[in-house]
């Protein structure tokens, strides 16, 4: 079952090294070992959704913007994550049947399809925090607003990741993954790609030993016609569970 505890990534990883170099199995009974998802319904297009895993509902209704601020355990083993329509059957999307590993985190997001805005897709996104470190923050960046093909990210007046297309996650591993970054307070931007006209900004700070998703979504003030869409705004989520 789907649950919030308020570790920091970090801890667990460092905790479970600690259980597995230390413990005998006659040593202590503890928690069974879980998998962590973050759930994110990020299409603007499509109805208020409920997530099932193997055809258990394990959500309340979940708005399009609606993002887990945290990674919730659940039983690790072979899973098959839908989406459906609140308070009914209907299918939204639906992951096949994957096996999700013990102590291992995933993002499970939902979002338009950047060759057809109206069609609805979802992914699943395994999160490397191998490369996190104690000195410095780790970020990466996703464009998931359908209705801006191409933005810029920066950090200040630095660009930090260039030319962003929608939802380039899906095809592009070194985009999904973690880069390290100085810690400081900052102000992030989103802009246009190839101008200098900021589309939606944010501050932040963002802390050392930490990894945080910097996110688009929504859509823009000129296109807001997709039914049930949100307004285009930048979010930054520390990962945590």
């Amino acid at each position: 079952m789907i649950k919030h505890t308020y570790k920091t990534i970090i801890g667990v990883l460092f905790l479970s090294a600690v259980l597995t170099g230390c413990l005998k199995k006659s040593d202590v009974a503890y928690d069974e070992v879980k998998t962590y998802l973050s759930i994110m319904h990020l299409a603007s297009s499509a109805p208020a959704a409920e997530v099932y895993i193997n055809n258990n509902r394990e959500t309340n209704s979940l708005n399009p913007g609606s993002v887990f601020q945290y990674y919730a355990g659940t039983s690790p083993g072979q899973l098959e994550i839908k989406f459906k329509k609140a308070s009914t059957d209907s299918l939204i999307a639906a992951m096949p049947v994957t096996y999700y590993d013990s102590l291992r985190f995933y993002s499970i997001i939902l979002f338009n399809d950047p060759q057809n805005t109206r069609a609805v897709r979802a992914i699943r996104i395994e999160d490397d925090f191998s490369g996190v470190k104690a000195d410095q923050t780790s970020l990466r960046f996703l464009n998931m607003s359908p209705d801006i093909a191409s933005v810029s990210f920066s950090i200040n007046d630095e660009l930090v990741s260039a030319d962003r297309m929608n939802a380039d996650i899906a095809n592009n591993a070194y985009l999904r993954s973690f880069q390290n970054y100085l810690p400081g307070n900052y102000t992030i931007r989103a802009k246009l790609a190839g101008t200098d006209s900021v589309l939606v900004q944010t501050s932040a700070q963002l802390t050392s030993g930490n990894a945080f998703t910097i996110l688009l979504q929504g859509v823009s003030n000129n296109t807001g016609n997709l039914a049930n869409s949100s307004k285009l705004k930048l979010v930054v989520l520390r990962a945590t569970n």
